[in-house]
């Protein structure tokens, strides 16, 4: 903030107060030329000092003048007998040429280096060095020296910039030793103690909630699952007039109530730590297929654990094509618990996992149900989903990703989803509507070259299936008691009546969404053996293009910036930002070529 301005760049930095303006001859926040007039001295700043780290410097050469002994003083904040923590290695190759690294972000620097005797030595002076240098006096020598602070305050380098294994940065706090971004202390107090106070008043001015909402969207950053439950509060918030925003009160309903009180739970989580491992682009270590109709819902893992559960005829929405995303969306959900109970029975840490689905709205409501207006009756269910995927992946500390495929490939999913000829069109090993063990006989003997070697079809675990049944019974209520029912589809199997209570409610158990297991919990007969032509490895690769191919045009669509700096190399040109050239130049896979 010490940093002279050009006459045109203080001329566009006036800052007005009342009837008087002041220019401001040094860079402010606020003024429209300095958040780049910052940026361009600090990454400057930040590749002189990099490349001043990959030089042969030694402190016994020369240093800055501003740098104490007290500065090259390790701050000891970890026990020494604790573990370090293991990384995982993300999707992409990480240059570890380097052991150091300076980045920067508008004015702040920050200086990364691994703990070794020379980094120790050198570390204090590199990022001062360069400081001092690129303000050196250049008044000429008949006008310096020029009194002038300088541009490092001596108080806050003693007090940040000293080497330590756990920093605050840009209002985190990172712990190096246990490989985590976790909210400070201070923070994590006196946000909780606001929220906690605006969830028991029930109410809040435009000011207070404004303010409620900057911090939780900064605590967002390291809990992605967790913005779009911002989304409400935050449409409340701009509905009220500027003029009226300290006199006009919010006051929650039920469902912003728990919006809040689940983040309540991402700021306690936040607080001890969120894994860098789940923050970082990785390749998916499970996945899982799912999909839907009116009729039912199904699945797979590529581990081969498969499931499906049926909509009873006398279910509101049973046959209604308008439920469809409802459904889709829950069978996603179910998916990602699936893999999350995979991945602790496995005792795998941090696993990425892949949700895969044939719908294009339930693929993105995994990060963005906040837009669903609350008129919908798609709503209630599907907060409900999104609160119990965000919850559960938080607390399992996984990372999870979306994505859709089409249809057509889908083909597995597809058939776990119904049976018989409800749907109007039928599927030759599906049409006698068998149990589970006869169901996977069959996709084992037509399907093999699709499904994991391991596909069977087991009942889901008893909590997952309650998740599932309320969420039916949420979708259910909306159906019967927010709008009317859509005409059915001629399938001749949904006009039996509603067998529901006098109260409209629709009566489930977890049985009657469980299709039978085995031939002896059913009175099954067996129709004409299904004639239909096995898979061959041509709809094998389909499936596996249609998966691979659309991850990797993500990786590649991401910007550079996300990879590595612009700058920074000794020798050699500058990194292309251009897509293509990018993908040709090293980041370009053996699956892609």
């Amino acid at each position: 903030k010490r940093i002279s301005q050009s006459p045109s760049a203080s001329a566009a930095s006036v800052i007005r107060f009342g009837e008087v303006a002041y220019i401001c001859w040094r860079m402010v926040f606020g003024g429209s030329p300095n958040p780049a007039g910052f940026s361009g001295f600090s990454e400057m700043l930040t590749d002189l000092a990099n490349e001043i780290a990959m030089s042969s410097y030694s402190p016994n050469d020369f240093t800055s003048p501003s740098v104490k002994p007290s500065h090259l003083e390790v701050r000891e904040t970890e026990d020494k007998n604790a573990d370090f923590a293991t990384a995982i290695m993300p999707a992409f190759e990480v240059p570890t040429s380097s052991e150091s690294l300076r980045d920067c972000f508008i004015d702040d620097i920050i200086d990364c280096h691994l703990d070794t005797d020379k980094n120790k030595r050198r570390s204090g002076h590199i990022v001062q060095l360069a400081v001092h240098v690129m303000s050196r006096p250049h008044a000429g020598d008949e006008m310096e020296p020029v009194p002038r602070k300088p541009l490092l305050s001596p108080d806050k380098l003693e007090a940040e910039g000293r080497s330590a294994e756990r920093q605050i940065v840009l209002g985190w706090e990172i712990r190096t030793r246990d490989l985590k971004v976790a909210l400070p202390y201070d923070k994590h107090l006196a946000w909780r103690g606001d929220l906690v106070a605006m969830i028991q008043a029930g109410k809040a001015n435009r000011k207070e909630l404004e303010s409620m909402i900057g911090r939780l969207n900064h605590a967002s950053f390291v809990i992605p699952l967790s913005r779009h439950f911002l989304n409400e509060i935050r449409r409340k918030c701009e509905r009220i007039p500027l003029h009226h925003a300290a006199r006009q009160t919010v006051r929650f309903n039920e469902q912003d109530l728990a919006d809040l009180r689940l983040w309540l739970h991402f700021l306690d989580r936040a607080r001890e730590g969120i894994s860098i491992n789940i923050l970082t682009v990785r390749t998916p270590t499970r996945m899982a297929w799912s999909d839907s109709c009116p009729f039912g819902l199904g699945g797979y893992s590529l581990r081969g654990r498969a499931w499906r559960i049926r909509v009873q005829c006398d279910c509101p929405f049973y046959g209604d094509d308008t439920v469809n995303n409802v459904l889709e969306f829950l069978g996603m959900a179910i998916s990602v618990l699936m893999l999350l109970k995979e991945a602790a029975e496995e005792q795998e840490d941090h696993p990425c996992i892949l949700a895969l689905g044939d719908n294009t709205s339930a693929v993105s409501w995994i990060f963005r149900s906040g837009r669903i207006a609350n008129t919908s009756r798609y709503y209630p269910a599907v907060k409900f989903i999104a609160r119990t995927i965000a919850s559960r992946a938080l607390e399992a500390g996984a990372q999870i990703c979306s994505q859709h495929l089409a249809g057509v490939t889908n083909i597995v999913a597809d058939l776990l989803s119904f049976e018989g000829d409800c749907r109007g069109t039928t599927n030759p090993i599906t049409v006698d509507c068998p149990p589970d063990d006869v169901l996977t006989e069959r996709v084992h003997e037509f399907y093999s070259q699709v499904v994991p070697s391991g596909f069977q079809i087991r009942h889901l675990p008893d909590d997952i299936e309650s998740f599932a049944l309320s969420a039916m019974q949420l979708t259910a209520s909306s159906w019967t008691q927010k709008a009317k029912r859509p005409s059915r589809k001629g399938t001749g199997l949904g006009d039996d009546g509603n067998a529901s209570s006098a109260s409209g409610e629709w009566l489930a158990t977890p049985f009657s969404i469980r299709l039978p297991a085995t031939r002896s919990e059913c009175s099954w007969q067996e129709a004409m053996c299904p004639t239909i032509a096995p898979l061959t490895s041509i709809h094998r690769e389909r499936l596996l293009q249609s998966v691979r191919s659309p991850w990797y045009q993500r990786l590649f669509e991401t910007p550079l910036a996300v990879w590595h700096r612009r700058s920074g190399n000794v020798e050699g040109p500058a990194p292309s930002t251009s897509r293509t050239e990018s993908m040709i130049r090293g980041r370009s896979t053996l699956e892609s070529n």
